[in-house]
């Protein structure tokens, strides 16, 4: 498990400041976890800022998130809808995920 300081300057490294308002957005959403919200924050600070799409395996999300895999599954169910996220699957079943902007935000 990675400390603290670390986990929070991967969360920052890549942010823009259009991802703010969506931050923002889903940050203060009372109707979403503690999970639900960190597993957003850990995909958009890794996403690629071009084309907003993060691949990364569940149980990365979780460490990052300082979560468990079953409570960040739940957590992408629950972006997904919400119209938070998109989950795609290719063929050799590595999943992606793409943030979308909700609400008319601008990630």
């Amino acid at each position: 498990m990675r400390d603290a300081n670390a986990k929070i300057h991967v969360i920052n490294k890549n942010e823009n400041p259009g991802s703010l308002s969506v931050h923002m957005c889903v940050l203060a959403r009372e109707d979403l976890s503690v999970c639900d919200k960190l597993t957003y924050v850990v995909l958009d600070s890794l996403a690629s800022p071009a084309r907003r799409i993060c691949a990364l395996p569940v149980k990365d999300i979780a460490e990052m998130a300082s979560s468990n895999v079953k409570q960040v599954k739940k957590s992408l169910r629950v972006l997904e809808n919400m119209g938070y996220i998109t989950t795609s699957t290719l063929p050799d079943e590595l999943k992606f995920y793409t943030l979308n902007n909700p609400h008319g935000t601008e990630a």
